[in-house]
Protein backbone atom coordinates (compact mmCIF):
# COMPACT_ATOMS: atom_id res chain seq x y z
CA UNK A 1 0.00 0.00 0.00
CA UNK A 2 3.27 2.37 0.29
CA UNK A 3 5.50 2.97 -2.00
CA UNK A 4 7.16 5.69 -0.71
CA UNK A 5 5.10 8.11 -2.10
CA UNK A 6 1.43 7.45 -1.03
CA UNK A 7 -0.21 8.20 2.64
CA UNK A 8 1.76 6.52 5.44
CA UNK A 9 0.11 2.92 6.09
CA UNK A 10 -3.27 2.31 7.18
CA UNK A 11 -2.82 1.99 10.65
CA UNK A 12 -2.22 5.42 12.42
CA UNK A 13 -2.66 4.36 15.38
CA UNK A 14 0.23 6.74 16.92
CA UNK A 15 -1.88 9.94 15.56
CA UNK A 16 -5.29 8.81 17.24
CA UNK A 17 -6.12 10.94 20.02
CA UNK A 18 -7.75 9.65 22.48
CA UNK A 19 -11.14 10.05 22.38
CA UNK A 20 -11.11 8.94 18.92
CA UNK A 21 -14.04 7.61 16.42
CA UNK A 22 -13.46 4.75 14.51
CA UNK A 23 -16.13 3.52 12.14
CA UNK A 24 -16.38 0.68 9.34
CA UNK A 25 -18.83 1.01 6.88
CA UNK A 26 -17.88 -1.90 4.70
CA UNK A 27 -21.67 -2.58 3.25
CA UNK A 28 -21.95 -6.10 1.71
CA UNK A 29 -18.47 -7.14 1.45
CA UNK A 30 -17.15 -10.05 3.56
CA UNK A 31 -15.30 -9.35 6.10
CA UNK A 32 -13.88 -12.17 7.01
CA UNK A 33 -11.40 -11.33 4.28
CA UNK A 34 -9.89 -8.34 5.95
CA UNK A 35 -10.53 -9.70 9.35
CA UNK A 36 -9.28 -12.18 10.91
CA UNK A 37 -11.83 -11.40 13.80
CA UNK A 38 -15.80 -12.32 13.32
CA UNK A 39 -18.71 -10.79 13.91
CA UNK A 40 -18.08 -7.60 11.66
CA UNK A 41 -21.18 -6.38 9.97
CA UNK A 42 -21.97 -4.11 7.60
CA UNK A 43 -21.28 -1.09 9.52
CA UNK A 44 -19.45 -0.79 13.02
CA UNK A 45 -18.24 1.93 15.52
CA UNK A 46 -15.79 2.08 18.24
CA UNK A 47 -14.89 5.09 20.37
CA UNK A 48 -11.54 5.52 22.35
CA UNK A 49 -8.13 5.23 21.72
CA UNK A 50 -7.62 1.40 22.80
CA UNK A 51 -11.02 -0.16 21.63
CA UNK A 52 -9.97 2.36 18.02
CA UNK A 53 -6.22 0.52 17.90
CA UNK A 54 -7.56 -3.31 18.67
CA UNK A 55 -10.12 -3.10 15.68
CA UNK A 56 -7.71 -1.21 13.27
CA UNK A 57 -4.98 -3.72 14.24
CA UNK A 58 -7.17 -6.67 13.74
CA UNK A 59 -8.25 -5.43 10.11
CA UNK A 60 -4.41 -4.21 9.17
CA UNK A 61 -3.38 -7.36 7.55
CA UNK A 62 -6.31 -7.51 5.54
CA UNK A 63 -6.21 -3.73 4.32
CA UNK A 64 -2.72 -3.82 3.01
CA UNK A 65 -3.35 -7.03 0.94
CA UNK A 66 -6.55 -5.51 -0.47
CA UNK A 67 -7.07 -1.84 -0.54
CA UNK A 68 -4.85 0.32 -3.25
CA UNK A 69 -5.06 4.02 -1.77
CA UNK A 70 -5.08 6.09 -4.97
CA UNK A 71 -5.47 9.54 -3.92
CA UNK A 72 -5.12 11.84 -1.41
CA UNK A 73 -7.36 15.29 -0.41
CA UNK A 74 -5.91 17.36 2.56
CA UNK A 75 -7.48 20.23 3.62
CA UNK A 76 -7.35 22.36 6.40
CA UNK A 77 -7.83 19.65 9.77
CA UNK A 78 -9.06 17.19 6.86
CA UNK A 79 -7.11 14.36 5.26
CA UNK A 80 -9.41 11.91 2.68
CA UNK A 81 -8.19 9.25 0.73
CA UNK A 82 -9.85 7.46 -2.14
CA UNK A 83 -8.40 3.99 -3.58
CA UNK A 84 -10.24 0.58 -4.90
CA UNK A 85 -10.71 -2.45 -2.43
CA UNK A 86 -10.08 -5.87 -4.09
CA UNK A 87 -12.78 -8.30 -3.16
CA UNK A 88 -11.45 -11.48 -3.82
CA UNK A 89 -13.88 -14.32 -5.32
CA UNK A 90 -12.85 -17.91 -5.91
CA UNK A 91 -14.61 -18.67 -9.16
CA UNK A 92 -14.45 -15.04 -11.22
CA UNK A 93 -11.29 -13.46 -9.55
CA UNK A 94 -10.85 -10.09 -8.18
CA UNK A 95 -13.87 -7.52 -7.99
CA UNK A 96 -12.90 -4.09 -7.08
CA UNK A 97 -14.92 -1.96 -4.78
CA UNK A 98 -14.54 2.27 -4.82
CA UNK A 99 -13.42 3.03 -1.00
CA UNK A 100 -13.07 6.47 1.08
CA UNK A 101 -10.79 6.80 4.07
CA UNK A 102 -12.39 10.16 6.15
CA UNK A 103 -10.01 11.48 8.68
CA UNK A 104 -10.82 14.62 10.58
CA UNK A 105 -8.27 16.05 12.85
CA UNK A 106 -8.31 17.49 16.40
CA UNK A 107 -6.22 21.34 17.39
CA UNK A 108 -3.63 18.91 18.30
CA UNK A 109 -3.49 17.11 14.85
CA UNK A 110 -4.26 13.96 15.88
CA UNK A 111 -7.42 11.97 14.49
CA UNK A 112 -10.53 12.95 16.28
CA UNK A 113 -12.90 10.74 13.97
CA UNK A 114 -12.03 7.96 11.50
CA UNK A 115 -14.10 6.57 8.79
CA UNK A 116 -13.41 3.92 6.11
CA UNK A 117 -15.94 3.36 3.73
CA UNK A 118 -16.87 1.00 0.71
CA UNK A 119 -18.70 2.86 -1.96
CA UNK A 120 -21.46 1.58 -3.80
CA UNK A 121 -21.29 4.22 -6.75
CA UNK A 122 -24.44 2.49 -8.41
CA UNK A 123 -26.43 3.59 -5.15
CA UNK A 124 -24.74 7.10 -5.89
CA UNK A 125 -25.45 7.52 -9.35
CA UNK A 126 -29.35 6.20 -9.00
CA UNK A 127 -29.65 8.97 -6.24
CA UNK A 128 -28.59 11.99 -8.34
CA UNK A 129 -30.60 10.70 -11.52
CA UNK A 130 -27.61 9.45 -13.43
CA UNK A 131 -27.94 6.23 -15.11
Amino acid sequence: MDDGHGPPELQPTEWLADDVVLSLRLGAVDTSQISERQGYSGAFRVAGKKQSRRLLESISDGLKKDLSITTEIISGSHIILLGKFSLRKPQSGAKYMPVVVNMALNPGKKIQDMAIAIVDMQTIATAMGIQ
